[in-house]
């Protein structure tokens, strides 16, 4: 157990002398070769408290070694090229109230069919809490797959509308902020109808990092910034979690329930692919990077090597995970 303790220790503090070199060559605390590593070593972190962490194979820390450095590689040789682009445009960005208005206007009656489909399934049904209420109108009222694209789509939409709006100067935004007040509210919807702890943290990140890199902040509002980030999520975080894994919370102690469910999601994830890696040779070699030729080949010679898109759940602490 000690043996996989330091090697996890070892590995968090490679990530972290990575993450301040990152930091002191672009000084800056939302440059992406700054921010790569933060989930790693938070993951990284959990796994010290976490009792299935003592039969983990150092490869899978050399692999996210090596991935930490192969990004901080490629960041440098693409700012590079950054630096040439940004020198032969100098283009002043501006939002088009109209088309603007427009484009939301078009996302607008499909998100309220969308929203009558909620309202008529809800009616017609009763459930035992909120969250069940979602899942199960998601799943049996509307076409799942359909509405997982139209969700993406309507939050994509509203980022880079509220992209070009904050890029804009505030004399020429006309009457653009109306269409952004509605397509916040459409890609909130579309957010807490599937109400998922990534879901929540995939709308977050953007939204942050969007307001970060089109206003200027000094470095003491970044980190406020990122504080009040990180409780509304933290906050979400609890409301599904409690729900979602209700069994536990009644028949445990709270505090402890919670503290195991944000150590399982920050890293179950790493706990999961070093199973799926001891599980199957393929994937030890790339076998996700080169999936695509490889089915290929099972097509051609009908062999079967290509790994599953979907993986089976396995058991990672108290609860079963398929995330990767």
């Amino acid at each position: 157990m000690q043996e996989e303790q330091a090697v996890i220790s070892i590995s968090l503090t490679m990530l972290i002398i990575i993450t301040i070199l990152a930091y002191i060559r672009y000084r800056s605390f939302i440059c992406p070769a700054v921010l790569h590593n933060i989930f790693w070593i938070l993951s990284l972190a959990g796994l010290l408290f976490f009792s299935e962490s003592s039969n983990m194979r150092i490869t899978t820390f050399l692999i996210i070694i090596i991935g930490a450095v192969a990004f901080q590689y490629g960041f440098l040789i693409s700012q590079k090229f950054a630096l040439v682009r940004q020198k032969k445009s100098d283009a002043i960005v501006t939002i088009n109230p109209d088309k603007a208005r427009m484009l939301v206007y078009i996302m607008f009656f499909p998100f309220m069919v969308v929203c009558f489909q909620y309202v008529q399934f809800i009616k017609a049904n009763s459930f035992s809490s909120w969250y069940s209420m979602l899942i199960i109108t998601y799943s049996e009222a509307t076409n799942s797959s359909l509405l997982a694209y139209f969700s993406r789509i309507i939050q994509i939409m509203f980022f880079c509308l509220l992209m070009l709006y904050w890029k804009t100067d505030i004399s020429k935004r006309g009457k653009a902020k109306t269409s952004i007040i509605l397509s916040f509210f459409m890609a909130l919807m579309s957010v807490v109808a599937m109400p998922t702890r990534n879901s929540m943290l995939f709308f977050l990140l953007p939204l942050m990092y969007i307001y970060l890199i089109t206003h200027k902040i000094v470095k003491k509002k970044v980190l406020l910034i990122f504080i009040a980030s990180f409780a509304i999520f933290m906050l979400y975080f609890f409301l599904v979690s409690s729900q979602k894994y209700s069994y536990l919370y009644k028949s445990g102690d709270v505090l402890e329930v919670f503290k195991s469910e944000v150590i399982i999601y920050l890293s179950g994830s790493i706990l999961a692919f070093d199973k799926t890696i001891s599980s199957h040779a393929y994937i030890g070699m790339g076998g996700y990077s080169f999936r695509f030729f490889i089915a290929l080949f099972d097509e051609i010679f009908r062999t079967n090597n290509a790994v599953n898109l979907v993986n089976e759940f396995i058991q990672i602490g108290t609860v079963t995970t398929n995330v990767y």
